[in-house]
């Protein structure tokens, strides 16, 4: 669990409310015996139905979905491993957010297989168009922001004068209309 998550987001909104949606049961209870969750809710999402997690963080008064809000999902393979499907989880979402609302999506290398072919890529390479046009489906029916998906090494500003090497992870900001 990243500790400088809700320490970022209050730097920029001192009010900002911050609660992690864990997969991982393990996780959840090592955060909430961790010193820098103390003041962050933690709540379990491993087995829910994505409808059933997005509205008890509203019914627990924890989000308040009239308001814009701002969702982060990182890894969402993991979020699939623990048995929730990622876009499902962003349309439920996207349907209780109020417009102006955010999703922000990092994904790392898509795993598995392109259909009829071999592994999509090798770990740490440039994800291929394959990759790409995956990892855009996970924002659903969020129209991304400017600068649309590109690797977190070269976002928000991805053009073709960016010499630094990727990092192989696609991020991107969707927007609630």
């Amino acid at each position: 669990m990243n500790c400088g998550i809700h320490h970022a987001a209050r730097q920029y909104v001192s009010d900002a409310r911050v609660v992690y949606v864990d997969t991982d049961s393990a996780v959840s209870l090592h955060g909430r015996a961790s010193s820098c969750t103390r003041t962050v809710p933690v709540v379990r999402a491993a087995g829910e139905r994505p409808e059933a997690v997005v509205a008890a963080l509203g019914a627990r008064g924890l989000v308040d979905y009239a308001e814009p809000v701002a969702v982060l999902m990182v890894e969402p393979d993991a979020v699939r491993a623990a048995g929730l499907v990622p876009e499902e989880l962003v349309r439920a979402f996207h349907a209780a957010m109020c417009p102006g609302g955010r999703i922000a999506i990092a994904q790392r290398r898509v795993t598995g297989e392109r259909p009829g072919s071999g592994p999509v890529h090798p770990a740490g390479a440039v994800p291929d168009a394959w990759a790409r046009e995956h990892a855009a489906a996970l924002f659903g029916p969020f129209p991304l922001v400017e600068p649309g998906l590109a690797d977190m090494a070269w976002w928000p500003y991805p053009d073709e004068e960016v010499t630094a090497t990727g990092v192989g992870v696609l991020a991107g900001v969707g927007r609630r209309v």
